[in-house]
């Protein structure tokens, strides 16, 4: 390999083994046939009809709906298992514990009874203002909840 000084002159000489050299031309060649491949496949790229573009958008946009509604689904069912032990600690007395089992239910899949019975899990620890504030929480997620209305006047 013969070098240039930029000027038209050479500068000096380098000797490449014969084995590297294959290898030089090799990857040459490779990225040479890449760029030709590329050029021909910008060159007769097809663009995707709307109605293909649509029907895989479509598609996707089932698929993420249906997985987000199995996912609320396991959601709701998980929170009603931990509703359900924190109804029961609720009717033994242990208010601390119903309040911690709601609290993770309500993590998991927040609705308006979640939010009520925390609010009169509280109230019975005579933790009046997070009582209000879940009670009003509870309302948020359904304002139609009489029982909870008529909670929030009494507090």
């Amino acid at each position: 390999v013969v070098l240039d000084d930029n000027d038209g002159e050479t500068c000096c000489m380098v000797y490449i083994d014969l084995k590297y050299q294959k290898i030089a031309m090799a990857t040459a060649i490779g990225f040479a046939i890449m760029g030709f491949i590329g050029f021909f496949v910008k060159l007769i790229h097809i663009p995707m009809t709307s109605t293909v573009e649509q029907d895989l958008t479509e598609k996707l946009e089932t698929s993420s709906l249906e997985a987000a509604k199995h996912e609320i689904s396991i959601g709701k069912e998980a929170a009603d298992m931990i509703k359900a032990q924190a109804n029961e600690a609720f009717k033994n007395g242990d208010y601390e514990t119903a309040t911690e089992l709601y609290s993770k239910a309500i993590e998991i899949h927040p609705d308006a009874i979640l939010y009520s019975n925390r609010s009169f899990a509280y109230l019975r620890r005579e933790w009046y203002g997070y009582a209000l504030i879940d009670a009003k929480k509870a309302l948020e997620y359904d304002s139609k909840y009489i029982k909870v209305m008529h909670f929030v006047d009494w507090i």
